[in-house]
C-alpha cells in the first residue's frame, strides 16, 4: 500500500508535467473565431410575427368584450323583463275560447318491450349437409356408425412430419 505522502508526490509530479505543455498552435484563433462566428444578429419581427401579434391583441380585446358585456346592468327598456314580482292578472273564469284557437294535447303511451329471447344461447346454427348425412347414418343404423366412428378416437400413434427438402434453384451460370 502506499502511503499518502508517497501518492501526493506522485500526483505532484504527474500534475507538472501536464502544466509545461503549450496548447496547440492557433488554438486561441481558433476559439476566438468559433465565438464571433456563434453570434447571430438579433431579428426583426417579420410579417408573419406581426400578424400573430395582432391575431392575439384581438381575440384579448373580444374575450374582454364578452366578459364586460356579462356584467351590464339591465337598460330601461328591460327592465320591466327582470323585475322578480310577475304581472297579476285576473283569473279566467266562464271565457269561451273559439274552436280555431284550441290545441289539442295528445298522449302518446309508450310500452316498454325488452328484447326478443332466444331459448338457448348462443342461437344454434343449420347443420351442414355432412352433419345431415350423419344424423341420417345414425338414425338408419346405429351399430354400423358406432363401428366406423369407434376407430377415430383411438389412434394414438405420434404425428410425424417429413423433413422438409429444398433444392436450390438453377441459374443461368454452369455452378452445380
Amino acid at each position: 500500500m502506499l502511503n499518502d505522502k508517497r501518492l501526493d508526490e506522485i500526483l505532484d509530479r504527474a500534475l507538472a508535467h501536464y502544466s509545461d505543455v503549450e496548447p496547440l498552435a492557433g488554438l486561441e484563433d481558433r476559439v476566438l473565431q468559433r465565438i464571433l462566428a456563434g453570434r447571430v444578429p438579433a431579428k426583426r419581427p417579420t410579417v408573419l410575427g406581426w400578424a400573430v401579434a395582432g391575431s392575439c391583441l384581438a381575440l384579448l380585446f373580444a374575450v374582454v368584450v364578452v366578459l364586460g358585456m356579462r356584467h351590464t346592468t339591465p337598460t330601461p327598456w328591460n327592465a320591466a323583463l327582470t323585475s322578480a314580482a310577475p304581472p297579476r292578472t285576473a283569473p279566467m273564469q266562464n271565457v269561451r275560447v273559439p274552436p280555431s284557437l284550441r290545441r289539442v294535447v295528445r298522449r302518446h303511451v309508450v310500452s316498454v318491450r325488452g328484447l326478443p329471447k332466444q331459448e338457448s344461447f348462443p342461437s344454434r346454427t343449420p347443420l351442414t349437409e355432412e352433419e345431415k348425412a350423419l344424423v341420417r347414418l345414425v338414425s338408419r343404423s346405429p351399430e354400423t356408425a358406432t363401428s366406423l366412428l369407434a376407430g377415430l378416437d383411438k389412434n394414438d400413434a405420434p404425428i410425424e412430419i417429413e423433413p422438409i427438402q429444398i433444392t436450390p434453384l438453377k441459374t443461368g451460370s454452369n455452378e452445380p
